[in-house]
């Protein structure tokens, strides 16, 4: 039984971050399938030689990226004063972090990072992939809680 403390505020206790969701022990891992890092038939030994082969693309990346930076420092400065109108993403900053939270390795991050972009390509862009997002969610309300869903119409006049 919860009772009220002499704030006022109830004595129940929330779950922490460590209670919430997937044990931290397999949290990373199935964001790997999540993000498409894994495929989600692949054995043990598949996932590890994807690994290996992710961790070898991305040194040779690494090994390119460190040869052409002068020239690509010299493009983006270019590219920013001609195209100025160019517009902070919400969120990917959020989940880049996310992913540095849940793997120690560099190229494991890199490709996370890479997949989510591929999924959420068009999840900004007005008529493409925010409506799409807004009929997947209605879909969802609807099939979740069928008598919010009809609020939600009424509210919006859609009867």
């Amino acid at each position: 039984m919860s009772g009220r403390n002499q704030v006022g505020e109830t004595d129940q206790k929330f779950p922490s971050k460590e209670e919430k969701g997937l044990d931290l022990s397999v949290r990373s891992e199935a964001w790997k399938f999540l993000t498409g890092y894994y495929p989600w038939k692949s054995s043990y030994d598949e996932r590890l030689t994807t690994d290996s082969m992710r961790r070898k693309s991305y040194e040779s990346l690494c090994t390119m990226y460190s040869k052409i930076e002068p020239l690509l420092e010299t493009e983006h400065r270019d590219f920013t004063e001609v195209q100025n109108v160019i517009q902070y993403q919400q969120g990917f900053h959020e989940m880049l972090l996310l992913f540095r939270l849940l793997v120690e390795e560099e190229h494991e991050i890199y490709w996370l990072f890479q997949f989510f972009l591929q999924k959420t390509e068009n999840s900004c862009i007005i008529n493409v992939g925010v409506q799409k997002n807004l009929v997947m969610l209605n879909a969802l309300i609807t099939f979740m809680d069928p008598t919010f869903a009809k609020h939600l119409d009424k509210c919006w006049g859609h009867d």
